[in-house]
């Protein structure tokens, strides 16, 4: 079964250096195998192919399966209970491990939807002790809707 939280080995190395568990979550870049757009606000970044996650093992096979995988668990009624039982079950382990718990949402794709973004702030606050953290181009978005203080939003 495909994971829903990962870490790459560059995050790995952050967490031992700096205190902080480091997971992430991705879907897609600029457009899902369905056509489904989930960067609507790329613009040339996506369209030009100047996107990194369009780029180098993105383009994988399995990376590629993966990542539509988590979209379609974001589409699921259920997605903010699974991603609340997912991020406790990654707190535990770095609770196991002396550490604190940070998820990065999106090192592909961003937030397609008002009530996508609306789902992961949900998740946040459900999850105070765990630090979110997403770099988006959905700046008018994360104006207009806020933010949860656990959630650190970098406007790109």
């Amino acid at each position: 079964m495909t994971e829903l939280l990962t870490q790459n080995s560059k995050m790995a190395k952050s967490s031992k250096d700096t205190g902080w568990l480091i997971v992430n979550f991705g879907i897609p870049a600029y457009r899902s195998a369905d056509g489904t757009i989930t960067c609507p606000l790329a613009g040339a970044c996506g369209e030009l192919g100047g996107c990194y996650a369009l780029q180098g093992s993105y383009t994988w096979s399995p990376v590629k399966a993966a990542y539509e995988y988590r979209l379609s668990v974001t589409r699921q009624d259920n997605f903010k209970e699974v991603m609340i039982n997912e991020v406790n079950k990654w707190r535990k382990k770095a609770e196991k491990k002396d550490l604190k718990l940070a998820v990065r949402v999106h090192d592909s794709g961003d937030y397609y939807s008002a009530e996508y973004y609306l789902a992961w702030q949900q998740i946040a606050k459900a999850c105070p002790d765990v630090k979110f953290y997403s770099y988006t181009k959905m700046v008018p978005l994360v104006k207009r809707l806020g933010t949860t203080d656990n959630f650190v939003m970098t406007l790109s």
